[in-house]
């Protein structure tokens, strides 16, 4: 078992270098409780008998006019609660971060968020339950990220966004927007203009996209949707939403009246889709830095390949996800 300390609490403006060391028998390897702190760098770390396998979040609201950049350490996920970024405040989020939301929790920008990835590293914006990087709930294997866990990304008036090369994953947990109850993974109101363009939401038990007021997101080119409940892309606003070259589950495209023979997920009308994609988008590059044991380079190989398929069943894809951390766990990198 572990203790019930942290290996690094970081407060006020601490921005320490964390380098090169043996970090074992303990809870959290980092908790900031500090919306300010944030090592200066953070690798070539050593882990063993962790009990949550992440940087815990205590005080993640960004105050208005501040910047922060939530940086990679040594490939541990952050695990936060609500976030606020503030108006004329940027959050940025690391190219290769993933970032864990508890239940019952949302992010919402009221300045300016940019969460820039690349193709072989996302930014990965998810549940607490998936144990994509490490779990960060301490349960092992008892309980997986399902819909609807969290409640996604609400943009509100005069804020802006980009989400690129960026997974919005388990979203559409309810919450109150807009005037009514809605289940949403990113949901943009009033003015705002967030873009979202060379990413995926997945698994999510609402809408996608939800646009209300004069809000204008854009939905492409090349945003993948799958496991969607609810609308791919609902505009209940007075702007058109710019959707276009985006992949909509099927290859006749998204069902609407527009599209007579669109069997993909529904759009609402004032949404712009076509052209639209007839083949999913290769997004995502996986980089894989193979063991010599040849079983295990074919092991990860394989799993490196499989989650490049959009189609793939979505407890299959958890599955290869948990025998990941499983091997680089065990130094199998």
């Amino acid at each position: 078992s572990w203790s019930s300390g942290d290996a690094f609490l970081l407060a006020e403006k601490a921005q320490p270098s964390i380098t090169n060391n043996a970090i074992a028998n303990l809870v959290w390897p980092v908790r900031i409780v500090s919306w300010s702190a944030m090592p200066q760098t953070m690798s070539g770390n050593r882990f063993s008998n962790i009990g949550r396998f992440g940087v815990r979040l205590d005080a993640p609201n960004l105050p208005n006019g501040e910047t922060m950049e939530w940086k990679v350490l040594n490939g541990l996920p952050y695990s936060t609660g609500n976030v606020l970024v503030g108006i004329d405040s940027t959050l940025t989020i690391e190219a290769g971060n993933i970032v864990k939301f508890n239940e019952g929790t949302q992010l919402e920008v009221r300045g300016t968020l940019t969460a820039q990835g690349e193709p072989a590293a996302a930014v990965v914006l998810t549940s607490a339950f998936d144990d994509l990087g490490g779990d960060t709930n301490g349960d092992g294997d008892e309980t997986a990220p399902k819909a609807g866990n969290w409640r996604g990304l609400i943009f509100q008036d005069g804020s802006s966004g980009t989400l690129e090369y960026a997974q919005v994953l388990y979203t559409g947990e309810r919450h109150y927007i807009a005037g009514g109850w809605k289940n949403t993974a990113v949901a943009a109101l009033g003015n705002a203009s967030p873009v979202i363009r060379n990413s995926e939401i997945s698994w999510c038990s609402g809408d996608a996209v939800f646009a209300h007021g004069s809000a204008a997101p854009a939905a492409g080119p090349h945003v993948l949707f799958m496991d969607i409940e609810g609308h791919a892309v609902r505009n209940m606003g007075s702007s058109v939403v710019q959707a276009e070259r985006s992949w909509w589950g099927d290859s006749s495209g998204p069902k609407h009246s527009g599209n007579p023979e669109g069997t993909g997920y529904a759009v609402s009308d004032n949404v712009n889709y076509t052209p639209f994609l007839e083949q999913a988008p290769e997004l995502w590059r996986e980089t894989v830095e193979l063991p010599d044991d040849p079983s295990l380079r074919t092991v990860l190989e394989l799993i490196a390949y499989l989650r490049t398929d959009p189609e793939l069943d979505p407890d299959l894809l958890q599955a290869l996800c948990q025998l990941k951390v499983l091997l680089q766990s065990l130094d199998c990198r």
